[in-house]
């Protein structure tokens, strides 16, 4: 018999009554508590048994020495405190006997007040006085004040330990709000998770704190039920307290992953700029002529890698003027203190380049605590007096959070007016686990416009568009209004740009759309070459924190014309004369991902006013199980149409009779080349009869749409 099966066997002998608790038989009875798996099961055999609880009180009374209660004693109690979750009331009366008559408890409080616990025991101290400070139907006045002494609470809160500080901020939080009959569902809500969590949002600073970063327990957040009859009373208050935890919480959401990284406990690329050895050496007010907020000034240890062979004048005008020195720290970005690999404050960055210019550089890293917010809110009541406006008018409410809406909703708004549309894309949001289509009933990206249009709050509709062509927009009505990458797409994209290029289509008229980031870098790469491919402010950002946009630039494009590329997300709102769109997926399985979207796909086809051409697989599209229905019809009005091609449809303008359609991007090499045709063409030349290879293979000047089906 192994040594574990006889710890239980023990175990079982005692609870039966067969064994009595002797010193040596009470080290063998708890270690064989500690042997079982469930803890559960394990709780629910003490309490069965009749000699259950007096067993386990006996047991844990025999020693009461520190390394008892720093090893087998906090590890009996942690296997127990395991089953809080279904333990309810069961662990409650069994931790009690345990503690009462507080013959083992007195020595635990009197170990942990003289610091004589490890960690882990005092981990397990501070879970059983939250369990007594929490129970239901006893009196926990003297826990109570037991956990008031600043031997305790202070201690737990200044732990170095960040799993004992949340127990501190949880026992403090439980302290300052409930009572002797507080319900327990009150003490679960809002509040005491960290340093930053309390009842009130209005106390909640709007940058995190480092323990708040580091919690583990999900944050307290209510589900978008503002028709709950249940609360109409408290719905005003209720609605903007969840309005702005959901939305604070989408913003700690993405620092909390990068810090994980920053800090090496998450696998993965760590996206931001990392400086260690920092030294303080002062505060920085701002210069004589302009006084500024206050800021602390750490010098580096080592010079910028940016900056090494550059000289001393020339570093200044390098940080102003040089692209790739205006990325180094830009101004009011997000920074976050660490010492020791603790995290230590969050504050922001006031760029002074005068200070960054130095060899090794300063930096100026300003924080916001609360004396300094104060401060920042006395500064901008001149301001708030002056601009009292009365009519808020809201551009693209489709795509704005509601939450960014509310902030604009001062005392002296009368009147509210929202443009845009609800049948686009909805707000980008980080935490998918927050949005809509996760169906949890949270529905941070559903914006105000989407939500009172669902509601049926009055609305009028535009009946009339000045952007398109009346053929493109046609498309959309009938279908809205009642890290991918393809090898093939990208080389199409690029045969197709040279081509209207050649016909004489300036490349500024001209966007191309593709809805993945992979994509996005694969077309830029293939454009780079011929062009200058422009992205836009947050397909750059995305692309960056994907690790795929070089921070180099790649040469002289002085002699490059420009040309827009975009994701499908990020170019709502924007329009060209032609849209060139790469729709990338293709596979026999017949997934595509977030293009089911009606959304998405209504973006797409809105954002051309004279030229759309779509190349992707009809089949891939057609037959999704979820976007099946809404590609199909698309594709079934295209087909109507006479739009739908298996290749570029081009003719030529000397040979009207010749045409010829472009499959593969070597038929642009084979069919048309330098933009012509293959045929022999003549033109008459100072009475002497001339002939030219290359005639002028064309595309109609206004196509209306076109689509690849492979």
């Amino acid at each position: 018999m192994s040594r574990v099966s006889k710890l239980k066997k023990r175990f079982n002998d005692v609870l039966s009554g067969a064994v009595n608790i002797d010193p040596r038989g009470a080290t063998l009875f708890l270690q064989g508590l500690c042997a079982h798996d469930d803890p559960v099961a394990c709780l629910n055999a003490i309490v069965e048994s009749p000699h259950g609880l007096s067993s386990v009180q006996t047991a844990m009374c025999v020693d009461l020495s520190v390394q008892f209660m720093n090893e087998l004693g906090s590890t009996v109690l942690g296997h127990l405190l395991k089953a809080s979750s279904v333990g309810g009331a069961v662990l409650d009366d069994l931790l009690f006997s345990m503690v009462e008559p507080p013959i083992f408890w007195s020595p635990f409080v009197g170990a942990f007040q003289k610091g004589e616990l490890r960690d882990d025991a005092q981990l397990v101290f501070g879970g059983v006085l939250v369990r007594l400070l929490m129970m239901p139907g006893k009196d926990t006045t003297q826990y109570r004040g037991l956990a008031a002494l600043p031997s305790i609470l202070d201690k737990l809160l200044g732990s170095s330990n960040q799993e004992i500080r949340e127990i501190g901020h949880r026992i403090k939080h439980i302290l300052n709000t409930a009572t002797v009959t507080t319900p327990l569902a009150v003490l679960c809500g809002p509040g005491g998770r960290h340093d930053n969590d309390f009842v009130d949002f209005r106390e909640i600073a709007i940058l995190p704190t480092g323990d708040e970063v580091l919690c583990q327990q999900a944050p307290f957040i209510r589900p978008s039920l503002l028709d709950d009859p249940d609360s109409i009373e408290t719905r005003v208050e209720d609605y903007l307290d969840n309005a702005f935890r959901m939305l604070r919480e989408d913003m700690v959401y993405e620092m909390r992953e990068e810090m994980q990284i920053a800090l090496q406990k998450k696998k993965g690329k760590h996206r931001g700029l990392r400086i260690d050895g920092l030294s303080m050496i002062g505060v920085y007010t701002g210069t004589e002529e302009r006084k500024m907020r206050w800021g602390l000034m750490l010098r580096c240890n080592t010079d910028f890698k940016q900056l090494s062979g550059i000289g001393d004048k020339a570093r200044e005008t390098f940080l102003k003027k040089d692209p790739r020195g205006c990325k180094i720290l830009k101004h009011q970005s997000l920074a976050c203190l660490v010492a020791d690999e603790q995290i230590v404050s969050f504050g922001t960055i006031n760029r002074v380049e005068e200070l960054l210019a130095r060899n090794p550089p300063v930096i100026v890293l300003q924080l916001h605590g609360e004396a300094s917010t104060a401060k920042t809110l006395s500064c901008l009541s001149t301001s708030k007096s002056e601009a009292r406006p009365n009519v808020l008018l809201v551009e693209e409410a489709g795509e704005i959070l509601e939450s960014h809406v509310l902030t604009a909703l001062g005392p002296s708004i009368d009147q509210m007016i929202l443009i845009g549309d609800h049948k686009q894309l909805r707000p980008k949001v980080n935490s998918y686990q927050l949005t809509v289509e996760k169906g949890d009933g949270f529905d941070l990206n559903r914006s105000l416009f989407e939500r009172l249009v669902l509601k049926g709050f009055p609305h009028e509709t535009l009946s009339t568009q000045h952007r398109m062509r009346p053929e493109i927009s046609a498309f959309i009505r009938e279908l809205t209004y009642p890290e991918l990458q393809n090898t093939y797409e990208a080389q199409m994209v690029l045969k197709i740009m040279r081509y209207l290029a050649q016909q004489g289509y300036k490349s500024e008229d001209i966007v191309i759309l593709t809805p993945y980031l992979g994509q996005l870098y694969k077309l830029r790469d293939a454009l780079k070459n011929d062009n200058d491919p422009v992205l836009n402010d947050m397909d750059s950002s995305d692309l960056a924190r994907a690790g795929l946009l070089p921070t180099a630039p790649n040469g002289s494009k002085a002699t490059k014309a420009r040309i827009h590329l975009a994701t499908i997300d990020n170019y709502q709102g924007e329009e060209s004369d032609i849209v060139i769109a790469s729709l990338t997926r293709s596979n026999k399985s017949n997934t595509i991902g977030f293009m089911d979207s009606p959304e998405r796909l209504n973006v797409l086809l809105s954002r051309a006013r004279n030229g759309l051409i779509l190349i992707g697989n009809s089949r891939t599209f057609m037959h999704s199980k979820k976007g099946g229905g809404l590609w199909g019809r698309l594709i079934k009005l295209l087909q109507d149409g006479q739009y739908m091609y298996q290749g570029l449809p081009v003719y030529c303008q000397k040979h009207p009779d010749r045409t010829v359609l472009l499959k593969q991007p070597n038929d642009f090499n084979d069919h048309s080349p330098d933009g012509g045709c293959t045929e022999t063409w003549y033109v008459p030349c100072l009475s002497t009869r001339h002939h030219s290879q290359n005639a002028t293979l064309t595309v109609v000047r206004y196509v209306t749409a076109a689509i690849f089906a492979r």
